[in-house]
């Protein structure tokens, strides 16, 4: 099922994008009443308001930020509203992170 707009279901994010996280979002992009948008593990975070493809996001081998962005350098995605961004970018870009390191 396309991604489509989350207007009236239920909307889910995945944490993790391993094995299990990876069929989460194939099993909730097969749903009708929920709407992906969000996905993250240890190294990012791809998110849509809109909603995610759980079948693309889960056929990604690898990295989850990098199998996006080479999907839509590839041309195999559309960029409408989908944001992907590393651990590290998304700590430049709020203050609300702290470093515990």
């Amino acid at each position: 099922m396309a991604a489509g707009h989350a207007m009236g279901r239920v909307r889910v994010a995945v944490l993790g994008a391993g094995g299990l996280g990876k069929a989460a979002a194939r099993i909730i992009g097969m749903k009708r009443e929920l709407c992906l948008v969000a996905m993250c593990d240890s190294r990012g975070l791809v998110a849509s308001e809109a909603g995610l493809d759980g079948e693309r996001l889960a056929a990604i081998s690898g990295d989850l930020v990098e199998g996006v962005r080479a999907m839509h350098e590839d041309g195999l995605a559309s960029s409408g509203g989908v944001s992907v961004a590393t651990a590290v970018e998304a700590r430049g870009a709020t203050r609300t992170w702290s470093r515990t390191d």
